[in-house]
């Protein structure tokens, strides 16, 4: 599904291809992967969640890191 609004009970796993918000009364037990979240006080998830994408940005982030070597001690 693209988008989602749960306030209510499931069961099983969930993938959401852009946004979802999790209500007050969402109580989800399964897996949930999304590109965006909203998690209001009081929903629960009992299961694993993945941001859709996440290895794309922590690969990003390893190619902006540089290795500076230790300065050696020069008069």
């Amino acid at each position: 599904m693209h988008d989602a609004v749960i306030n209510g009970t499931i069961k099983g796993d969930i993938e959401v291809e852009h946004f979802l918000e999790l209500q007050p009364g969402a109580r989800v037990t399964g897996n949930i992967s999304y590109r965006k979240l909203r998690m209001e006080c009081g929903a629960s998830v009992d299961g694993r969640l993945q941001c859709l994408g996440e290895q794309a940005t922590e690969r990003a982030t390893n190619d902006n890191v540089v290795t500076l070597a230790r300065a050696q001690g020069g008069d």
